[in-house]
C-alpha cells in the first residue's frame, strides 16, 4: 500500500472554501491599512468538512471541488443542496456537542430567521477534527486524516487579502 501524502494547508485551505475576513484593529478607519494593520480572521463551515472526511481520498475531494467550480449556477445550487442534505443530520450533531466547546463561530443570516450559515474559525480545525473523531461524531473515511499547519495560515491569508475575493485562485 502506497502511502498518501497529505494536502498541503494552501490547497486544503482553497478546497474547503474557507472565508477571510478583514476587520481594522484601531478605531481609527483607513481604507490604505496595510495587512499587518488590520485583524484577519479564517474561517471554514462544517459542512465543508463533513465532504472532507466522508470523502474516500482528499484527492477525489479536491476533483469534486474542481467539477462543482465547472458547474452552471443552476448545477451548482442544485449539487449544494444535495450535499447540504447529507451533511445537515451531522452539522446538527456536531453544534450541539460543540457548545461550550468551540466558541469561535460566527453566524452569517442571508434572510431574517430562515437559513443562517455557521462559521468557525480555522484556529479550532484540528481541534475540531480530533473532537469529531474522540466523540464518535463521525467515522472519518478520508486517509491520513488532514492537518492545517496554523503557521501557513497567515500567508494563505495575506495572499487572498492582497487578490482580493474575485481573483483568488491558485
Amino acid at each position: 500500500m502506497n502511502e498518501l501524502t497529505p494536502p498541503s494547508t494552501h490547497d486544503l485551505l482553497k478546497d474547503l472554501d474557507v472565508l477571510v475576513f478583514s476587520s481594522v484593529k484601531s478605531k481609527e478607519f483607513d481604507h490604505f491599512s496595510t495587512y499587518k494593520e488590520k485583524k484577519i480572521e479564517v474561517c471554514f463551515q462544517l459542512s465543508n468538512l463533513y465532504r472532507l472526511l466522508t470523502a474516500e481520498s482528499y484527492q477525489s475531494f479536491s476533483k469534486d471541488k474542481e467539477n462543482f467550480d465547472k458547474l452552471s449556477q443552476k448545477e451548482k445550487q442544485k449539487q449544494l443542496k444535495e450535499w447540504s442534505k447529507k451533511a445537515k443530520p451531522f452539522c446538527k450533531k456536531a453544534d450541539a456537542k460543540f457548545k461550550g466547546r468551540f466558541r469561535s463561530s460566527l453566524v452569517f443570516y442571508r434572510d431574517i430567521l430562515i437559513h443562517s450559515k455557521k462559521y468557525y474559525k480555522i484556529e479550532d480545525f484540528n481541534a475540531i477534527i480530533d473532537f469529531i473523531v474522540q466523540e464518535k461524531l463521525l467515522v472519518p473515511t478520508i486517509d491520513p486524516l488532514p492537518k492545517i499547519d496554523m503557521n501557513e495560515v497567515d500567508s494563505y491569508a495575506l495572499q487572498a487579502f492582497e487578490q482580493g475575493p474575485l481573483n483568488f485562485k491558485k
